[in-house]
């Protein structure tokens, strides 16, 4: 799995399960756990856990992060990222 394949994995994410019965709301979208700049954070550091993933990402980004979202989403985020990584590493080794 390529990094467009686990960005695109991250939006289904998050437009399936976290937006699914949301109402549209842009203010809440600009501080989803999924937003664009976070999902580019979350590829370029790779955090394997959430304590890494609140360590690795600036805290700017934390500023404007929805924490509900968060906590209720963190873990299944991090599962998706590890699955990712998981499959990265076997392919380079069987490539």
């Amino acid at each position: 799995m390529e990094d467009t394949d686990l960005r695109r994995a991250l939006i289904d994410y998050r437009e399936t399960i976290i937006w699914a019965n949301a109402p549209f709301d842009v203010d809440a979208r600009k501080a989803s756990i999924l937003r664009r700049s976070m999902i580019d954070q979350l590829i370029a550091c790779k955090p394997q856990t959430v304590a890494e993933w609140h360590a690795l990402i600036p805290p700017y980004h934390w500023r404007r992060t929805n924490r509900i979202e968060f906590e209720r989403h963190a873990y299944s985020v991090v599962a998706i990222l590890n699955r990712h990584w998981s499959r990265a590493i076997v392919l380079r080794r069987n490539g």
